[in-house]
């Protein structure tokens, strides 16, 4: 007799289950490469990697895992990875981490020997010359996904919180110049030249150059320029670029991004045809730099005229400034494809051509940045039209009271903060999210600008805002952008819950045509209409009451407003929604 065997009904999935189904593939994909993407940054800038992942131990008192744990000479680095979306999980992980890594700290000898003992590779790794008290630990926690800031505070001492936006930028880097990356990748760790390895040889490099003073180079009085020539090792080790989207101060970074095929040509042309870049870096010099003459130390203020002298500059971590000419000097970095045989005996030669300016001892910080920036804008935009949101970023350093320059700092917090968290596109690595020169340039300029009656300045109730047209006071400066930051998210959150309803909040532009610039760009307007004719703005709940009366389709079939066209949605719904 026969059995039948009876076939697996199947199972038939709704557009709803296959669309949460395939979100949810995604979501995966995305955690799955953000764990590698920690992996590759590590590894490429020669850390090695000791896999420790779900292997639970208790050391002492302590029953824990380790995610990853990286080595670099005597430098162990502990990275926890979370994708979590929970605040309240991620207070409670950081805290018992915090915990154990403190105790880990106050044991650290038996910790090293305990993970020698457990971990067979840790052992194989770690250089046995270092004794556990040359051993230094870092701890880092990576998260995939944005959590309140306050959550970190308590832990700095004990943590480096490398939050994804910064993972992103150390993967571009680490690809692009790979060993050579591990400079940067100290400072953010909090490691000084002093940390790494036992021998440091000498903390200063000294080499000969040419001093040229204010008068003939045109500067500033007390500035002075300084002509010399550098190996390319040196010069790696000792820099830094403030990219603009980099992990230091974010009202100081504006260069663009290491282009891997640039870098990669530059590579083959000082390897085919064995020439030197005979164009001259432009940087910054420490204001720690020593100068002598005939083996007498002199000072800058006595150098009067153009004359040969030799520097002496500190070996620190990030203590060059490069202006112009980052991919002239990583274009010599450690790397791994077919030129860096050749690319290493010249990376030792002093044949790059620096020009080093040297600040007065009172500038200010702020306005080294700015001279930096403006000098950085002169030089490119000339050679290459800068695009706007290298402009826009430029502006906020060099005139931060500008109308652009308070557009740009808002859009920055409304990516972070309310309806339009994480769906900006303000970082290089931000695709398929929404463009934001232009809602700077045609939206929101108009709506923050410090005078007339559409804008939020009218009905700002600060008692002192009339100093703000003195253009000075920084902290009143922030309190304006804080202020036209909350005003609008109401709008937007508002605006949000109801197009949520719709189920129309989606990025999928297949789907809807809610999160695009003329969109904002549309709201914004409708903004300054109301402060136009209102003369007030409203509560989130008067907005939301008020939305409901919107009859516009953002379906892209029916939605009738083209990129241009943000105006007239922004009058639609005034006069839907407002009248």
């Amino acid at each position: 007799m026969t059995k039948t065997i009876k076939s697996k009904k199947k199972i038939i999935l709704t557009p709803e289950q296959k669309k949460t189904k395939k979100e949810q593939r995604k979501k995966n994909l995305d955690e799955r490469k953000f764990k590698i993407d920690i992996n590759t940054v590590f590894k490429n800038a020669g850390f090695n990697h000791i896999v420790t992942r779900d292997e639970h131990f208790t050391f002492k008192e302590v029953d824990t895992e380790l995610d990853n744990i990286f080595i670099y000479e005597n430098i162990v680095v502990f990275v926890e990875d979370t994708c979590s979306t929970k605040s309240g999980n991620i207070r409670d992980h950081l805290l018992k981490k915090a915990t154990y890594y403190k105790y880990f700290i106050a044991n650290k000898s038996d910790f090293i020997a305990f993970l020698d003992n457990t971990f067979d590779k840790f052992r194989e790794v770690r250089n046995s010359i270092y004794d556990p008290s040359d051993i230094k630990l870092v701890f880092v926690y990576a998260s995939k996904y944005r959590f309140d800031e306050q959550y970190k505070n308590g832990f700095r001492d004990i943590i480096v919180f490398l939050d994804y936006y910064y993972l992103c930028y150390f993967l571009s880097i680490a690809k692009n110049i790979q060993k050579s990356s591990r400079f940067e990748l100290f400072k953010f760790l909090g490691l000084s030249r002093q940390d790494i390895g036992i021998n440091h040889g000498k903390e200063l490099k000294t080499i000969s150059g040419s001093v040229l003073p204010e008068s003939p180079s045109g500067f500033p009085k007390g500035f002075k320029v300084i002509t010399f020539y550098i190996d390319p090792e040196t010069l790696i080790e000792l820099s830094y670029v403030m990219r603009k989207d980099g992990w230091q101060d974010n009202d100081s970074l504006y260069q663009r991004m290491i282009i891997k095929n640039k870098i990669f040509s530059m590579r083959e042309y000082l390897s085919i045809e064995k020439r030197v870049f005979i164009n001259n870096i432009i940087v910054t010099l420490p204001s720690s730099t020593k100068f002598e003459q005939n083996g007498n130390v002199v000072l800058l203020s006595d150098l009067t005229k153009t004359e040969p002298i030799e520097l002496q500059i500190p070996k620190e971590f990030n203590s060059i400034g490069i202006i112009d000419g980052q991919h002239r000097v990583f274009a010599y970095h450690e790397g791994q494809d077919k030129y860096e045989k050749e690319i290493s005996k010249k990376r030792k030669k002093q044949n790059l051509l620096v020009t080093g300016i040297i600040y007065p001892e009172e500038l200010s910080h702020f306005d080294q940045t700015k001279f930096e920036a403006k000098l950085f804008l002169e030089i490119n935009d000339k050679q290459n039209k800068t695009k706007s949101e290298l402009k826009q970023a430029i502006e906020t350093i060099v005139n931060p009271f500008s109308v652009i320059a308070i557009s740009k700092s808002i859009i920055l917090k409304l990516g972070i903060s309310g309806a339009l968290t994480d769906l900006l596109e303000v970082h290089f690595f931000d695709k398929g999210k929404i463009k934001t020169a232009s809602i700077v340039s045609y939206g929101l300029r108009h709506i923050v600008k410090l005078t007339e009656n559409d804008s939020l300045f009218s009905i700002w109730t600060h008692p002192d805002k009339l100093e703000l047209l003195n253009y000075n006071d920084r902290i009143l400066l922030n309190g304006y952008i804080d202020f036209c930051t909350g005003e609008i998210n109401n709008f937007l959150n508002a605006f949000k819950k109801y197009q949520t309803k719709n189920h129309m909040w989606i990025s999928d532009q297949k789907s809807s045509r809610v999160l695009t610039t003329t969109t904002i760009n549309g709201i914004i307007f409708c903004l300054r209409k109301i402060l136009q004719e209102k003369k007030v703005t409203y509560t989130f709940n008067d907005y939301e009451k008020k939305l409901e009366n919107l009859n516009i389709d953002f379906h892209p079939d029916n939605f009738l407003y083209k990129s241009s066209h943000w105006k007239d949605l922004g009058e639609d719904i005034y006069k839907q929604c407002f009248l």
